[in-house]
């Protein structure tokens, strides 16, 4: 007796208010020894958590449930199916039950469909809304096909058929044998379709509905807002006074609701919810404004250097061709404007061409025959030199003799040979300047002495 009273404070636990227990749901369970009818006569009761009316579950050794099994040495519990407290007289310490959700999850979309295989040794199906509800709904019976409640599915040859689920279907399927044993557990949960759609500003949003059989109500929630604002009711755009949100940028298409353009502020969640008011859809948008490519930035600069440098090249050519320009019109008024260029005292100006003639030329003393030449005549370079105080004229090929006559425009260039003269200065000691110059012009040739 000591041995199975420490065997349970270790497996159970125990406090100052109580022992506390955790089965599966559907599972048995035994109470402790010190409630066996060989130690304990008194009363048992049952008290669930959630508040229900108190049961007799156990009095003077006999079971006063149909869930309870009693024999000298034990007291058994099966089909647990709430959480509670188990109680009696002073003389026995109580138990606290927590039953557990050890159901297998099914989770489907909604819409969608879903089928429970049903084992030979299923005879029962039942449905509850909550694990621990006491609330129960026979949906089908083997030994008895009239009692079938097409509530929830239907039952085909391949089991319990769901055809196009909803969150009304959420809940406990729980299979049983002919005893009542659990032998399966199913929570199914119909979840809604979800959607997300990130855009940019000024993008076309279009939001297909789930389902075109309905009519849906569609309501809007802003992001970082709780409020919720109706955009459909029953199938049709609701018509709001002072609502701006998607004034003149939504239409309702023959299967989806349109944006367009998108704003900032259509960021937000849309919730679609059928005639039950059971949630189909809910659509996530968020709109963001596009970011600029680098490659743009890069494309703007290097336009902007390429446009600086064309410039920069159109301004340096322009600038070259009127420098060259004035520089022609500075040459052509330096050729015609000569005389008005010179600095004041002195000037030049061409001689009239001197009256050529032929006259012999008397042969030197020393009768060495004068030098010939076949080729063009060849005129001595005449070097000008002058100063402010005393203009020289010399020639580089020294004094010679008389100067020979000419041949006129025949032999030599029909242009007379240029003659200065300085005018704005007196020289009276010096003689004008004539055929007797010092200066001489002349041209010789084999051809001239045949005197």
């Amino acid at each position: 007796m000591l041995f199975n009273i420490f065997l349970f404070c270790v497996f159970f636990g125990s406090s100052a208010d109580g022992v506390y227990v955790e089965k599966c749901y559907g599972k048995s369970f035994s109470l402790p020894y010190d409630y066996a009818p060989v130690l304990y006569k008194g009363p048992v009761y049952f008290t669930p958590r959630n508040g229900g009316p108190r049961k007799l579950l156990v009095d003077n050794g006999q079971a006063k449930d149909p869930t309870v099994s009693v024999s000298m040495s034990s007291v058994k519990i099966k089909d647990l199916r709430q959480s509670g407290t188990f109680s009696g007289q002073s003389k026995v310490e109580d138990v606290i039950l927590g039953v557990l959700d050890c159901a297998r999850r099914v989770s489907r979309i909604y819409r969608h469909a879903y089928t429970i295989d049903l084992p030979p040794t299923t005879e029962f199906l039942e449905y509850t809304l909550d694990y621990d509800s006491d609330e129960t709904k026979l949906l089908w019976n083997r030994s008895d096909p009239r009692s079938f409640n097409g509530e929830r599915g239907k039952m085909t040859t391949l089991g319990w058929d769901f055809i196009t689920l909803t969150q009304e279907d959420n809940g406990y399927y729980s299979l049983r044998g002919k005893d009542k044993t659990l032998l399966d557990r199913i929570m199914l949960t119909v979840e809604e379709d979800s959607q997300y759609y990130e855009l940019n500003v000024g993008d076309r949003l279009l939001i297909s509905n789930p389902y075109t059989g309905d009519s849906w109500t569609v309501t809007f929630t802003p992001a970082g807002d709780d409020e919720k604002q109706i955009v459909m009711e029953g199938g049709y755009l609701a018509v709001q006074e002072d609502w701006e949100l998607f004034s003149r940028r939504i239409q309702l298409r023959r299967k989806a609701i349109e944006i367009d353009p998108v704003e900032i502020t259509d960021s937000g969640t849309f919730e679609y919810r059928d005639p039950h008011g059971n949630l189909a859809q809910v659509v996530t948008v968020e709109v963001i404004f596009e970011p600029v490519p680098t490659y743009v930035y890069a494309s703007i600069a290097g336009g902007i250097v390429l446009a600086v440098i064309l410039c920069c090249c159109c301004v340096r050519k322009c600038c070259c061709k009127k420098g060259s320009s004035k520089r022609d019109e500075s040459a052509l008024a330096a050729v015609y404007y000569h005389d008005q260029d010179q600095p004041a005292g002195q000037s030049y100006s061409a001689a009239p061409a001197p009256d050529y003639s032929y006259q012999p030329v008397n042969p030197p003393a020393s009768r060495q025959p004068a030098a010939t030449s076949a080729g063009p005549s060849v005129l001595n370079p005449v070097n000008i030199s002058t100063t402010p105080l005393l203009p020289k004229v010399s020639a580089p090929g020294g004094q010679g003799d008389a100067p020979a006559p000419s041949l006129g425009s025949d032999c030599l260039s029909s242009e007379p040979p240029p003659m200065f003269e300085l005018k704005g200065l007196t020289f009276p000691s010096a003689p004008p300047l004539s055929s007797e110059s010092t200066i001489s012009d002349v041209y010789t040739s084999d051809k001239l002495n045949f005197l």
